[in-house]
């Protein structure tokens, strides 16, 4: 015969944390599992009876199809995120996203298929990006490459050394210039 324990302390451990919980009427004791979207071994222990049991729980994430953002300077790529709701299904339009990025925070509202966009207007260099919805995260790399690139040029008076530089327009197309103005030049010994 199966004897229900009512009113009976009942430890979790989870995330190295142990929680106490008394069980209701029916023997049941609930833990709310507010932790970062991942997956968890959650241990319940029996005080009365030293009974151990472990289950695995996955925390999904509000978040899909974000990724890393590889762009060049100026051009209009975006960083782009799907926030999914409570019933696992993407959120509609109106829902406040706040991205946080090289120290500068944002909000924007998902659209009816529930994207949030941010456009990423940066100098060439490397960033991380943070998307936040209710009280969950998620961050991605930005890397902002630059459209004008060239090497410094050793060389001596007289010799035909050559200066090279490279631009890429907004497709990423080299730009074939013939002429390059020098608004400053450094003459050393």
């Amino acid at each position: 015969m199966v004897t229900i324990l009512k009113n009976t302390s009942v430890s979790f451990n989870i995330n190295g944390i142990t929680y106490t919980r008394t069980t209701n009427e029916n023997g049941s004791a609930k833990l709310n599992i507010n932790l970062m979207a991942g997956e968890y071994i959650i241990t319940a222990y029996n005080s009365v009876t030293g009974e151990m049991r472990s289950n695995n729980i996955t925390v999904l994430s509000r978040f899909s199809e974000n990724a890393d953002l590889v762009k060049y300077y100026r051009n209009d790529s975006q960083y782009i995120i799907r926030v999914i709701g409570e019933d696992g299904n993407p959120v509609g339009a109106g829902e406040d996203v706040t991205f946080n990025i090289n120290s500068v925070f944002y909000t924007r509202s998902t659209n009816e298929s529930g994207y949030a966009k941010l456009n990423i207007n940066l100098g060439p260099g490397d960033y991380i990006i943070t998307a936040e919805y209710k009280t969950c995260m998620v961050s991605n790399d930005i890397t902002v490459k630059p459209v004008l690139s060239a090497s410094d040029l050793n060389m001596t008076y007289g010799d035909e050394s050559k200066f090279t530089a490279h631009l890429l327009d907004v497709r990423e197309i080299l730009i074939r210039a013939r002429l390059l103005t020098s608004t400053s030049t450094v003459f050393s010994k």
